[in-house]
């Protein structure tokens, strides 16, 4: 149910990156009824693949724990960057601390995601949690790259047209 519950707004995304231009257009076309049938029809596919592999409810509970672990890991190193890179907007921030205490903050959260990444990865079998962390470093690495296409064009909200 935890996952049946996810497919109706997984694909929203997904649609929104076809039409940015990170995924194929045709990607994103719709049926009679206006559902993105492509879309829809890859998430199924994909939401039977723990049942194929006869995951238990522990072992998709570790592999997203894991999944959020690994994406944590880059917004914890964007907010390590973040006084740096943007010094006047930090100083004007109304959630603005002293730098040192923000950067202990800022620690302890990493801390806090490495016992959860430690965590998920020995709840799975080496197997499960090695694939696991290279899709993850698939999907960052494409991301990486097709980032860099002239052919995005990124907008602000996913209710634009």
């Amino acid at each position: 149910t935890t996952m049946n519950s996810n497919i109706p707004s997984l694909f929203i995304p997904v649609q929104r990156s076809c039409a940015d231009g990170w995924f194929p257009k045709s990607f994103a076309s719709v049926n009679r009824f206006g559902a993105p049938w492509k879309i829809l029809t890859l998430i199924w596919i994909l939401g039977l693949i723990p049942m194929l592999l006869k995951f238990n409810v522990n072992m998709i509970t570790s592999n997203i724990l894991l999944f959020n672990a690994l994406k944590s890991f880059l917004y914890i190193y964007a907010y390590y960057r973040l006084p740096s890179k943007f010094p006047e907007a930090w100083k004007k921030s109304w959630l603005h601390v002293p730098t040192s205490l923000y950067y202990v903050i800022v620690t302890l959260s990493l801390f806090a995601q490495i016992a959860l990444f430690i965590y998920s990865v020995r709840a799975l079998t080496p197997t499960i949690a090695i694939v696991s962390i290279i899709v993850t470093i698939g999907c960052c690495a494409f991301g990486l790259i097709r980032s860099k296409s002239p052919d995005i064009k990124i907008t602000a909200s996913v209710w634009d047209n």
